[in-house]
């Protein structure tokens, strides 16, 4: 199964909120081994991006979870 972080290294980058939390995971030499949700949070919090940074990331999730599912 692709992990999220294959998955984010997979994806185009888009003029939208979704490429723009693609190109902040991509650009991110320390982006952790990224597992559940609660991650993603943590990551977001920590690195304190800019407001919209949730729901980008929700999207991205989402659309991850729906690829690896019908695999």
């Amino acid at each position: 199964m692709m992990t999220f972080n294959e998955f984010i290294t997979s994806r185009r980058v888009v003029d939208n909120p979704y490429g723009d939390f693609i190109k902040q995971a991509q650009g991110d030499q320390c982006f952790p081994a990224i597992e559940n949700w609660e991650q993603i949070v943590e990551y977001i919090r920590d690195r304190r991006l800019r407001r919209g940074a949730t729901a980008a990331a929700l999207t991205v999730w989402r659309h991850y979870l729906s690829k690896t599912r019908l695999n």
